[in-house]
């Protein structure tokens, strides 16, 4: 056949040639993105499951469909190794949704009362593929604000006195930064060994930039609030993730004006669009407070993995 399928390889090419199909799809959606490429190099450098340690969790957890020319047509992977996929094909390839799909039925079931994966609303045909394979549409899963540049509000209010917007190039200290995440990701859990070494191990992505790491610190110098910047320069588009705030500072602003800063540095970079994605209803409000903007709603699908 024209096509073959197999395992990622971490020692190959194959990441970067998943980022650059994720850039010709995203290319050709315009403002309908799905997946970006700083969600898939997380995918890879992102070890918040432990699981992630073992190299083993990416070829067991992906699948990739290149044709006799060496070019990637497609992958399907499992993100968190939790029941859910994702799956992505260029467009003459897209009849691979099929395959994925069965992949993920075999590869990715057992220990899992469901698989589920989340798809853009407008997507007709990765929906179709799903539904024939007799997957359930479970209604609105999670909301991007997709900006176009002109249209997103930088103006900003005055920030508390000794207060300060940082890159962490400029301002350094990782620890803080890191006691910041735990914080507010996780409530300020102890961190063992592992979550310690997968918070300095996502700063080797070939995505990360500090100077597009920002945050906000008080007048103790500690960071208070803080977001990430993840460009995608061949498309002049950059995703703003990883938002967060200490419990004892939310709802004084802070950051609505962590993404202002993280926007504005981007412009400088020569990005033409920004987006932000949420996933409940606060934070969808929260992104959608900077203007004209487009909202791609995306939907979950699942299928019990036993009759």
């Amino acid at each position: 056949m024209w096509y073959y399928d197999r395992a990622f390889e971490s020692a190959g090419d194959d990441l970067m040639n998943m980022c650059g199909l994720l850039i010709e799809l995203d290319r050709a959606a315009g403002s309908s993105y799905d997946w970006t490429i700083g969600r898939v190099i997380d995918w890879k450098y992102g070890l918040w499951n432990p699981a992630k340690l073992s190299e083993r969790y990416f070829a067991e957890n992906s699948r990739l469909w290149y044709d006799r020319l060496g070019v990637l047509a497609g992958f399907a992977l499992s993100e968190d190794g939790h029941g859910d996929f994702a799956m992505f094909a260029r467009e003459p390839y897209r009849f691979l949704y099929a395959d994925m799909i069965a992949w993920a039925e075999r590869a990715l079931a057992e220990g899992h009362e469901s698989l589920c994966i989340t798809v853009p609303e407008e997507d007709s045909v990765r929906r179709a593929a799903l539904e024939l394979a007799g997957f359930i549409n479970q209604g609105h899963r999670e909301t991007t604000a997709w900006y176009r540049l002109e249209d997103f509000q930088l103006a900003a209010s005055a920030l508390p006195a000794g207060y300060e917007i940082l890159s962490m190039a400029e301002y350094g200290d990782y620890d803080s930064q890191r006691a910041l995440k735990n914080d507010a990701f996780r409530g300020g859990a102890p961190m063992d060994d592992a979550r310690l070494f997968a918070f300095a191990h996502v700063r080797e992505s070939p995505i990360y930039d500090p100077a597009m790491d920002i945050v906000l610190v008080n007048e103790r110098r500690k960071a208070v609030a803080g977001c990430e910047g993840f460009i995608d320069y061949e498309n002049g588009v950059m995703e703003v993730e990883r938002v967060c705030t200490s419990p004892e500072y939310r709802r004084r602003g802070f950051a609505g004006a962590v993404m202002r800063e993280c926007v504005q540095r981007g412009a400088a970079r020569g990005i033409k669009a920004a987006m932000i994605s949420g996933l409940n209803e606060n934070t969808m409000r929260l992104y959608a407070s900077f203007g004209r903007h487009r909202a791609i709603r995306r939907l979950k699908y699942s299928k019990p993995t036993r009759p």
